[in-house]
């Protein structure tokens, strides 16, 4: 009963009405089309929601203790399904292997890292925290989720990548590393964006300047600039 208590109605709600109206929507859109595979569509989202459904009450009744116990193991199972997908996936449309064909569903590993680069880093950083940052503990941060944004860019899958560096940088800033930091870090990336257009790579240049010059200022004090 606590386990259920402890949910918190705001998030499940809304992202139960969510999945419910999205249902309602190829429901509606699919059941007088001609074509046999997408009248059955509504029927493989409900199967998913049903799912989904049933692991989040199993979860609830799993303490986090399990979960930091085995953090680095679902990591590892994650990277080595990126891995197999690679050889042993289905291809898409687009000829990207990313999905196991399982028969009544396909399954995504990258889907399954994303949530295990989260456990793996928040372990990492429970025993790291005190001696954060420094250059060891940054790197191998950067390592955990590069190993896994590397896989599934090599699928290829570009969009679900990125989401990996995303969650680094979060991580990295909950962990305590500032912004100017943080900035280093995506600045390369940035930039080679930005060079594709010269009035946005000189916006870029601009931003950068200015933030370098700031950043120098005594009278900075936001969290992460150096003083």
């Amino acid at each position: 009963m606590k386990s259920f208590l402890s949910i918190d109605p705001l998030i499940f709600f809304p992202a139960l009405i969510l999945s419910i109206l999205g249902i309602i929507g190829i429901y509606s859109t699919s059941f007088n089309t001609e074509y046999a595979v997408y009248k059955g569509m509504y029927l493989k989202q409900i199967l998913w929601l049903v799912l989904g459904l049933i692991l989040f009450i199993s979860v609830l009744f799993v303490p986090l203790r399990v979960h930091e116990v085995f953090a680095y193991v679902y990591y590892g199972i994650s990277i080595a399904l990126l891995i197999a997908v690679l050889w042993f996936g289905t291809a898409g449309e687009a000829k990207a292997m990313r999905w196991f064909d399982l028969g009544i569903l396909n399954l995504q590993p990258s889907e399954i890292a994303k949530m295990s680069l989260v456990f793996a880093m928040a372990r990492f950083l429970c025993y790291y925290k005190g001696k954060f940052p420094n250059g060891g503990s940054v790197a191998l941060l950067l390592t955990l989720g590069l190993v896994p944004f590397g896989l599934v860019a090599k699928q290829p899958d570009l969009g679900t990548a990125l989401v990996f560096g995303a969650v680094t940088l979060f991580m990295l800033y909950w962990a305590g590393l500032g912004l100017f930091q943080l900035f280093l870090f995506v600045s390369p990336f940035v930039s080679m964006i930005a060079a594709f257009h010269p009035v946005a790579w000189g916006i870029y240049i601009v931003l950068l300047l200015t933030l370098l010059i700031r950043s120098r200022g005594p009278e900075n004090q936001l969290r992460g600039f150096p003083h």
